[in-house]
């Protein structure tokens, strides 16, 4: 699934999108350079299920927990940047992380390949033409990939065709 960002904003909506579609025990690996919209991806998911504080890149933390008391809800957010530190970690225990009770997102993943479950989604990031827009390729194997990509998949078509009739109908694009 290919989608297009045009600024930070949308690419933080496309992320709310996607994580009305996640549960407890998926995994979603950002792809993409320094700056590409990982950090406002993870941003926008972690804003759509309910956490109303501040979200840095955990660059140097290695991995936030964020706790979701309405949801009872845990979700990392992993940045394997610095390899060697995130490896390390991994190893002593951080791993049953991923794909555990929480929900993962994972910054720089292909650094930490060896820990990633087997199935997990994948978000590549990619600049498209100016300086705020981005492609977002969104793909997975497995089972639970095809459902969430399945789900979302609807969830965005829907999404255009309500805002589609709205705009239609006179009210400016309000469902």
């Amino acid at each position: 699934m290919h989608l297009h960002s045009n600024s930070p904003g949308q690419t933080a909506a496309i992320a709310a999108g996607l994580a009305a579609c996640l549960r407890a025990g998926d995994v979603v690996a950002l792809r993409g350079e320094l700056g590409s919209g990982k950090t406002v991806f993870a941003r926008g998911a972690l804003a759509a299920l309910g956490h109303r504080g501040k979200v840095c890149s955990p660059t140097y933390s290695l991995v936030v927990n964020y706790h979701i008391p309405a949801a009872d809800l845990d979700i990392y957010h992993f940045d394997a940047y610095l390899a060697d530190k995130e490896s390390q970690f991994l190893a002593e225990g951080g791993a049953e992380l991923l794909g555990g009770n929480g929900i993962c997102f994972v910054e720089w993943p292909e650094r930490i390949a060896q820990f990633l479950p087997k199935e997990y989604l994948s978000v590549e990031f990619a600049e498209s033409g100016d300086a705020e827009a981005r492609t977002l390729r969104i793909s997975g194997a497995g089972e639970r990939c095809r459902e969430l990509l399945q789900q979302f998949g609807d969830s965005q078509r829907f999404g255009r065709e309500s805002f589609a009739a709205a705009s239609s109908s006179g009210n400016g694009g309000r469902a």
